[in-house]
């Protein structure tokens, strides 16, 4: 059992890993592009931002049982299984900030439109 969590754990902390790493090379390649696509999707931003302040929430939870621990106020079976659920959810709402962040702030190419490629050239009828 200890094999398969440490396996999701892994997993999680990975792809929350290269999701940061994504949103600071687009951050870095164009600053000014990133951040005026955070600003003008706002609601994606906020959500984003909304699932940082959840964990960090669940962060400090998860530190607060290890202060009840070190003060021997909880057993050490509450305090692996709270942890392993605090820092699950910790990784979990990491993945999605930074899936919305990199999604926002991902450089976009834009095809260049030709109205006139898609349409037949109308001949003058013969008189």
């Amino acid at each position: 059992m200890s094999f398969a969590l440490s396996l999701v754990a892994l997993m999680t902390i990975g792809v929350a890993f290269v999701l940061s790493l994504m949103v600071t090379v687009y951050e870095k390649r164009k600053p000014e592009y990133a951040l005026g696509r955070l600003f003008l999707m706002k609601d994606e931003t906020a959500k984003a931002l909304k699932a940082m302040v959840v964990g960090t929430f669940i962060f400090a939870a998860g530190r607060i049982t290890a202060l009840c621990y070190s003060l021997n106020l909880i057993s050490q079976s509450v305090y692996f299984a709270s942890t392993i659920v605090t820092g699950e959810a910790f990784a979990v709402c990491l993945i999605y900030a930074f899936y919305k962040m990199s999604r926002i702030m991902k450089p976009t190419v834009h095809k260049e439109v030709n109205p006139l490629k898609n349409q037949r050239l109308m001949s003058l009828p013969n008189p």
